[in-house]
């Protein structure tokens, strides 16, 4: 800062800091939304198993009188009862360790 200094120019010079101080501030946050897309899940499995679940489905589709049952139907079905029923999340849990 020179001596010659005017007050505009002291001004100038303290809109131009401040300017650069915002720049290095974070930009704000958007808000959270909340996901209403389904969100897929894709799962390999070997051919022995994957027949014994289509073997399965045509069996609940008899049983239910139905043409057929989706997979992913089951697949939710099995998830909610997974995160509701603490037992059978054990038992899920056992398995899980001795595949471990």
């Amino acid at each position: 800062m020179s001596a010659r200094e005017t007050a505009a120019q002291r001004e100038e010079r303290m809109m131009r800091a401040a300017a650069g101080r915002q720049e290095d501030l974070p930009a704000p946050r958007r808000q959270a939304t909340l996901r209403t897309k389904p969100v897929r899940t894709t799962v390999d499995m070997a051919p022995e198993l994957h027949r014994r679940l289509k073997r399965w489905l045509g069996e609940a589709a008899d049983e239910l009188e139905v043409t057929d049952v989706p997979l992913a139907d089951v697949v939710r079905v099995l998830v909610r009862r997974l995160t509701d029923d603490d037992d059978l999340a054990a038992q899920v849990l056992e398995d899980l360790r001795e595949l471990r």
